[in-house]
């Protein structure tokens, strides 16, 4: 009796011996920051939180997350029907939300000989607005590598909501409703390798957390989405550079029968195919992609001539546009010194009796070069200045000035290529051109140096200076701009008024002017299109991967990720269009200009109030009606706290029967609009 006894005491010491090896390997494992956890005595079980969410965006911000790890060598899976024997761990999460953005009933994980942790969260909600998804089941994997698997339905409400944040098309919410999609995603990590970019170089693009992970890692990401008999493949993977060979690999592989073909900007992608596949490295060096199996290189920077440049050769199909004067700029916001010095001796040389200076910024994916639409739409904007002034008696007419600020917006020569690859690169360049020494500063300075002050403006023949910026060149000039309008210095003269059309900077750094924007100054008017999909979701996804996490001192997420031209909280008017009884609609982007029709686009008797209103803006002569009825009627209209004061800084939301896209910004509508603002900004202040 005494043999089997002591093997049963034996047995039972070397079972609680592994009992209480398995309990302290589990605590050590689990128990790390950001992690606390109870004694590692208590038997077989260790109560963990995660308490400390405030690295965490305010939206996220929470109580924290409570889970129990069960030790015992014989426990009950999670699946409650089953019992593991072993070495090993199950952890069971208590519901948890982070914010309204995320919310789960919990779930259970599990690790045993493999030390692979997995398991499945239940009714995993996540929400944007009121587009919200439910991923039941998800399931996540810890290990070698990082796996997570998701499937999700949609519902009719959560369907249009989601939808809207595509596309403004209701056939996209239509096809989403009863849709389902798949997520997968796998990180693993590898073992770290030096970068081409040295200790001591400059954070370029993503923004150091975002670089970090790519570099340090292979990731998967495939998301498959099934509607109404369509079906749409998302891939997009990444591998970090071999040593000392760049930044870096990223890859996005889409292929899609029709579901996203009424999406904004990303049906003309696909083309008839319905195929796309884009590879580049992250800092573009070499300066090359790979789309759809093609080497595309950068095209080369060529210079304009310095001085005023006839554009009869660049093909610009409306109207007689206005000569330009071109000023360029490289990738670090270097400006060629010919261009800007012929800039300034024209403004010296129509100072003497009253120049009008406008400076257009372009955005992504444009360029100075002859083929690119924006050089002749804005050269058509200059035109319809010109004529204006021509009208007025000889001795109060102004030199109108038109200079076109030209950078690498569009590093390759297809579209699709730009839009896939430079966000985050191009991005960085936008910054440079309105930083110290660059570009912008050292043209507006110049400029503004040359201009005779207001104050001697006899016979109307006052000296006006008007930037405008668009998109990433709307980025560019906010830099340039945004010292001398937050600390509104009287020296050097700023511009009279300052344009930023469907601007991509983000509301944080809108914040100190925002504060001011009934304080008076310089004029700054941003406007955004409602239909913008670029600075509305794809600048916000690019911005959502660059946030700093763990800087305490961290902007609010959704004033990080959001332009602030799209950020509610900073919106001051709304600009909205309506046609007038009996009349054909607005015109629409690729129509006749109107504002080449000059003054007489307006009937005379009204003319000097309607062609320096801002507010109430009619324009008459719709095709085949009498010139002297109103054909459309736009209203400039306060939101909120705005109606208490009269900003000089304004941001605007616009009608997209105004501005339908993000790049249509010089759409008939658009167009009238802003030289009423011009006009108003050039005479009297109110």
């Amino acid at each position: 009796m005494r043999k089997p006894l002591m093997i049963l005491l034996a047995a039972i010491v070397i079972a609680a011996a592994l009992q209480v090896g398995n309990q302290f390997v589990v605590h050590r494992t689990l128990c790390v920051s950001p992690l606390e956890c109870s004694s590692v005595l208590r038997p077989a079980a260790i109560d963990a939180w995660w308490r400390d969410t405030a690295s965490l965006p305010a939206a996220l911000r929470s109580d924290g997350l409570h889970a129990v790890a069960t030790t015992a060598l014989i426990r009950r899976a999670c699946d409650p029907k089953q019992w593991t024997v072993g070495f090993g761990v199950r952890i069971e999460l208590e519901p948890f939300a982070f914010g309204d953005a995320v919310s789960s009933d919990g779930g259970c994980l599990e690790a045993g000989f493999d030390a692979v942790l997995r398991g499945e969260l239940v009714n995993t909600r996540v929400r944007q607005g009121d587009c919200s998804l439910i991923l039941s089941p998800l399931t996540v994997e810890h290990g070698a590598a990082e796996k997570v698997n998701a499937v999700s339905a949609l519902d009719a409400n959560a369907a249009a909501a989601c939808g809207k944040l595509l596309s403004a098309d209701p056939a996209v919410a239509e096809l989403l409703n009863g849709s389902s999609f798949e997520l997968g995603v796998e990180y693993a990590a590898v073992s770290a390798v030096a970068s081409a970019r040295g200790s001591d170089s400059p954070e370029r693009t993503a923004g150091s957390f975002v670089r970090s992970v790519l570099e340090s890692a292979n990731i998967e990401l495939n998301l498959a989405l099934h509607a109404r008999q369509r079906d749409t493949s998302i891939g997009f993977s990444t591998a970090p550079a071999s040593a000392g060979a760049g930044s870096p690999q990223l890859t996005l592989s889409v292929r899609d029968n029709g579901l996203l073909a009424n999406v904004a900007d990303v049906g003309t992608y696909l083309g008839t195919s319905g195929q796309l596949e884009v590879s580049w490295n992250l800092d573009h060096e070499p300066a090359a992609v790979v789309l759809n199996g093609a080497s595309l290189e950068r095209a080369p920077q060529r210079y304009r001539g310095a001085g005023r440049t006839d554009l009869a050769a660049d093909g610009c199909a409306s109207g007689s546009p206005a000569s330009l004067f071109f000023v360029e700029a490289d990738d670090e916001g270097k400006a060629n010194d010919d261009q800007l010095n012929a800039v300034f001796e024209a403004v010296e040389a129509g100072a003497a009796r009253g120049v009008i200076v406008a400076v257009f910024v372009h955005g992504w994916q444009h360029s100075a070069k002859p083929a690119d639409p924006n050089v002749c739409e804005f050269a058509a904007l200059i035109g319809s200045v010109e004529q204006m002034e021509g009208l007025k008696p000889l001795a109060q007419r102004r030199a109108v000035l038109g200079v076109y600020v030209g950078w690498p917006g569009a590093l390759y020569p297809e579209e699709v290529a730009n839009a896939v690859s430079t966000f985050w690169n191009r991005l960085d360049v936008a910054d440079r051109l309105g930083g110290e020494g660059a570009v912008l500063p050292r043209l507006m300075s110049g400029i503004v140096e040359r201009l005779p002050a207001n104050a001697n403006a006899g016979a109307g023949r006052s000296s006006a200076f008007v930037v405008a910026g668009h998109s990433l060149g709307g980025r560019a000039v906010f830099a340039a701009v945004r010292g001398d309008i937050v600390d509104d210095t009287d020296a050097p003269r700023k511009p009279d008024l300052v344009l930023l059309l469907n601007p991509a900077f983000s509301a944080d750094i809108y914040a100190q002017v925002n504060a001011r924007r009934c304080t008076p100054g310089v004029p700054l008017l941003s406007f955004s299109s409602r239909t913008d999909g670029v600075t509305r979701q794809v600048y916000p996804a690019g911005r959502s991967l660059t946030y700093p996490f763990a800087n305490e001192s961290a902007p609010p997420f959704i004033e990080y990720i959001y332009t602030a031209a799209n950020y509610e909280s900073y919106v001051t008017h709304t600009l909205r269009i309506e046609p007038a009884a009996g009349m054909p609609a607005p015109p629409k982007p690729g129509d006749e200009q109107t504002i080449l029709r000059g003054p007489q686009r307006v009937p005379l008797a009204v003319r000097l109030q309607q062609l320096y209103d801002d507010e109430d803006v009619k324009v008459y002569g719709a095709p085949g009606r009498a010139p002297d009825e109103v054909w459309y009627t736009m209203h400039l209209e306060p939101v909120g706290a705005s109606a208490d004061c009269t900003p000089e800084a304004r941001v605007i939301e616009v009608d997209p029967l105004i501005v339908p896209s993000h790049g249509e910004i010089f759409s008939p509508s658009f167009m009238e609009y802003l030289v009423r603002a011009l006009n108003k900004s050039l005479g009297p202040r109110r």
